[in-house]
């Protein structure tokens, strides 16, 4: 596996004090995932779990609930949320090396690539999953938490 299995704070390499975070640190199914500044509370480290071929789980530390997207093939665009885990292609991700030190992160059922919404880096950004484009936008950088 590219990344190992254990906890990891996601950043955006739009900002480099932006990571990824659950929206209030809820425990709730459909809680959202969004860009904040980096506090290192438990809403933005996240357990990465190789569950083969190719394939991860990412699951909140907060809530213990994993995320994933709504998996609808003909979107250009979805939402990325936390839910209770089903061992469902919606919650599987890929993780793919940009060959620069970062990581694109893209859902298995519809392809598209985890990204901040408008490469905004206001805390509350919205973080969903779209086609490709290669931009910084996409690209984030997986340090282990405790090592932070």
């Amino acid at each position: 596996p590219l990344i190992k299995d254990g906890t990891y704070t996601i950043f955006s390499l739009l900002d480099k004090n932006k990571v990824l975070d659950i929206e209030g640190a809820s425990n709730k199914n459909k809680a959202n995932l969004q860009l904040w500044t980096r506090d290192d509370t438990n809403a933005q480290k996240f357990k990465f779990t190789y569950i083969g071929k190719g394939h991860y789980e990412i699951e909140s530390c907060r809530s213990k609930k994993v995320l994933g997207v709504e998996c609808s093939k003909n979107r250009k665009e979805t939402n990325v949320f936390q839910s209770s885990a089903r061992n469902c292609d919606d919650q599987k991700w890929i993780i793919r090396d940009d060959g620069k030190g970062c990581y694109y992160i893209i859902s298995k059922c519809n392809g598209l690539y985890l990204d901040v919404n408008g490469a905004k880096t206001i805390d509350g950004t919205n973080i969903c999953a779209r086609k490709f484009n290669g931009s910084n936008a996409q690209k984030f950088k997986i340090l282990v938490s405790n090592k932070l």
